[in-house]
């Protein structure tokens, strides 16, 4: 699909696209990419997304009110942006992976209540993790090569497995 350019939230009759019924979407290998992905997602429980180099927005953005039951999350997009908003609290595992423009993580990841799993890599503009507080359901967090990240929150939530690998600038690690 090297040759897709644009997801058009818009259909024929000039509304918003529907998927009410789209559960799993995998995008892979399209480089020309671009835009955010569709809104109403409401039955979307798994989302994978690798080498969509120009996609920029990759989480649904969706009221409250429609919080749609995504459990999975994989994204592996350079230029990426996370949603000032995280609104998708029935996610289970988060993975970030190869997200250049990624410094810092947003503060509302804690409001992200059923997230258990939690990876990031190879998000090597990361820098700290201080400012963040993880949500209390978090049982497991792995971070590899995140070579400019230099520390993680002061206050981990009751892991059952934490993995840090090729963290070259991390100092300290909370006890």
């Amino acid at each position: 699909m090297k040759g897709w350019e644009v997801w058009s939230n818009i259909g024929a009759d000039g509304g918003a696209i529907c998927l009410p019924r789209l559960k799993r979407l995998r995008l892979t290998d399209c480089p020309n990419l671009r835009g955010n992905l569709p809104v109403h997602v409401p039955s979307l429980v798994n989302l994978e997304i690798t080498g969509c180099t120009l996609l920029r927005r990759v989480l649904p953005r969706v009221p409250s009110a429609h919080v749609p039951v995504l459990q999975q999350a994989s994204c592996q997009c350079p230029h990426t942006e996370l949603p000032k908003a995280l609104v998708v609290t029935s996610i289970t595992k988060l993975s970030l992976a190869g997200l250049e423009g990624l410094e810092y993580l947003p503060t509302e990841l804690v409001m992200l209540s059923s997230l258990s799993d939690f990876s990031i890599s190879k998000c090597d503009n990361l820098r700290s993790l201080a400012d963040v507080q993880l949500p209390p359901s978090l049982k497991s967090l792995y971070i590899r090569d995140c070579n400019a990240l230099e520390s993680l929150p002061d206050l981990l939530p009751p892991l059952h497995n934490l993995e840090l690998s090729f963290c070259r600038r991390l100092i300290c690690i909370p006890g």
